[in-house]
């Protein structure tokens, strides 16, 4: 027999949500899918930057993809979601957040120069991840709306 559903506020759904779809499922992804491209790629096309930021963003797209499909059917079967709209505009604040903070922490510990090229393709990482969340969450993540019984 299923667990019921849970009520909680919609903060607290966000924040899960924003958690799982928006960091740790694209962590995972990300290690998993630089990993495989360090080690299978050969060094010459490492060094082309342009094929690089291509293969980031593909890996971007399919991270922030699954990230949000298997979030929203957690969120769905654990709980009661009352304002959809609500929660998903609260996860995706919390996801542009801890995004610009991920870029920014990683400009610092690589001390690279923030370069007008490197700031554009931050920017449009930050954007998709943002806008895809977004877009992603609003058709998966559902409603839902407690059954009661009526008194006859």
């Amino acid at each position: 027999m299923d667990k019921p559903k849970k009520a909680a506020n919609s903060w607290n759904i966000a924040a899960t949500h924003g958690l799982i779809a928006g960091f740790i499922i694209p962590f995972m992804i990300n290690a998993a899918g630089g990993f495989l491209m360090g080690f299978l790629l050969p060094e010459s096309i490492l060094a082309n930057v342009l094929i690089m930021v291509t293969l980031a963003f593909i890996l971007i797209i399919i991270s922030i993809y699954f990230g949000v499909i298997y979030s929203a059917k957690y969120l769905n079967k654990k709980y009661i979601i009352k304002n959809k709209t609500k929660v998903i505009n609260l996860s995706t604040i919390f996801t542009a957040i801890i995004t610009f903070i991920i870029h920014g922490v990683g400009y610092y510990l690589n001390n690279s120069p923030l370069t007008s090229q490197g700031m554009a393709i931050s920017f449009i990482s930050l954007l998709t991840t943002i806008i895809l969340f977004y877009v992603l969450s609003y058709k998966y993540v559902n409603q839902t709306y407690q059954i009661t019984q009526l008194k006859t």
